[in-house]
């Protein structure tokens, strides 16, 4: 980053960071190259699976070519959810059209996020994910080539 320093709107000395240095390292070191030719609901089935669900709410349970290529990549699904919590809940609308109503939703999705060990968050995150990974498996069976993603980026 530059350290470029300029008056911000209340007079105070603003530093303009660029929006990567704000993202844990370990999320940008990420091998691209392990993506390659892997789905992305195998990539979040994985993430599941390490947090060892019940067979009840996993419904994943066998290991396809997909699944053994996930496991040469790594994505931290709950970063990546957190980082889009802001846009998502700016497209939800309420019909009184309160602008603290978002800001709350923000703070729980955050806290829900955030709580590894708190029971509730905790099932909360696995239930989300299996979710959003179901979700993407049933949008990648409609789309013709669903592995070429990363390549396409």
């Amino acid at each position: 980053t530059h350290q470029a320093q300029y008056i911000g709107f209340q007079g105070g000395m603003w530093c303009p960071v660029h929006i990567d240095d704000l993202r844990d390292s370990e999320d940008m070191s990420l091998n691209l190259s392990g993506f390659s030719e892997t789905l992305i609901s195998s990539l979040l089935k994985r993430h599941i699976t390490e947090e060892n669900i019940d067979s009840e709410a996993m419904r994943f349970s066998t290991k396809s070519e997909d699944d053994r290529n996930a496991e040469s990549a790594h994505l931290h699904s709950l970063s990546l959810v957190r980082s889009c919590v802001q846009k998502a809940v700016s497209l939800l609308r309420d019909a009184d059209n309160v602008a603290s109503r978002s800001m709350q939703r923000v703070q729980i999705l955050l806290m829900l996020l955030s709580a590894g060990q708190n029971s509730t968050g905790a099932d909360f995150q696995r239930v989300l994910l299996s979710r959003l990974a179901e979700t993407v498996a049933q949008r990648e069976e409609l789309m013709r080539a669903p592995k070429e993603w990363a390549n396409l980026e």
